[in-house]
């Protein structure tokens, strides 16, 4: 059992331990799985945050999904492990010409001890509001950053995603009117901004349907990339490891979505304790 354990009961049908964590927390294994190896089912990264948009300039590009994989094999003993999920990255202020901030990490280790696996964190989303082509283009991460519609590029370029982990942001067109571009998700890059002025933010790239036994959470997808900035309002990132969406118009200005903290799932050959004599 542990801290930020959503379920650690054995699976009846699978004669396994399993144990998925939400938020950063540790456990501890009394004995040495049989083999001595545990499966990671899945390990995803924080989702970046999407950059936000001022009354007078661009919309912003969406954050990039957090790092996915998935079947990770790794050599465990007893003792005391440590996951320390990654948080969603905060989307970008409506001024200013920074970027949306990339997601946390999300790792695996032995307490005071060796990482044993890592998820990235997403890229952010690239800035509008006059940003330089350095700025406008997303973040790179698990999956990259979508670029913006930034004044001071042709193009607000993708931030690129880790190989095995995630896929690229989409680029953001300039146009007048135009919108941002979507940020990777881990089955597919972001889309770039679309319409007959590019006003049309780019989707978000798709995330993966994720089965989990029953009593655990929801099944639900994850790892998807935020939207591009395109309209008054923006949504944070819905599901682990997503996303924020870019920011969009208003009188103000609005700020870029967040987005969502990671997931660490691991599946523990189970072993029942001896019988007492």
């Amino acid at each position: 059992t542990g801290t930020g354990v959503v379920q650690t009961t054995p699976d009846e049908n699978t004669a396994s331990a399993v144990h998925v964590f939400t938020s950063s927390g540790a456990f501890t294994l009394k004995r040495t799985p049989p083999g001595g190896t545990a499966t990671i089912t899945l390990i995803a990264g924080g989702g970046g945050g999407g950059k936000g948009f001022s009354a007078t300039d661009d919309f912003g590009g969406g954050g990039g999904a957090g790092g996915l994989k998935q079947g990770v094999m790794v050599n465990v003993a007893a003792g005391s492990y440590t996951v320390t999920v990654g948080i969603g990255g905060e989307g970008g202020s409506a001024t200013g010409t920074g970027q949306g901030d990339n997601g946390g990490n999300t790792l695996f280790a032995v307490t005071s001890g060796a990482t044993l696996a890592s998820a990235t964190g997403g890229g952010g989303g690239g800035a509008g509001n006059g940003a330089a082509a350095s700025t406008a283009k997303g973040k790179a991460g698990g999956s990259g950053g979508g670029g913006s519609n930034g004044q001071g590029a042709d193009v607000g370029t993708g931030g690129t995603g880790n190989s095995g982990e995630g896929n690229d942001g989409g680029a953001a067109y300039r146009t007048s009117t135009g919108a941002g571009a979507g940020g990777g998700g881990a089955s597919s890059a972001g889309a770039v901004n679309s319409g007959s002025n590019g006003e049309a933010g780019g989707a978000g790239g798709d995330g993966i349907t994720l089965t989990l036994p029953a009593g655990i959470i929801t099944n639900r997808d994850v790892a998807a990339g935020g939207k591009g900035g395109e309209a008054a309002t923006c949504a944070p990132g819905a599901n682990y490891g997503d996303g924020g969406q870019g920011g969009g118009h208003s009188a103000n200005g609005y700020r870029g979505a967040d987005g969502h903290a990671g997931l660490f799932y691991i599946v523990l050959p189970y072993e029942p304790p001896p019988a007492a004599d």
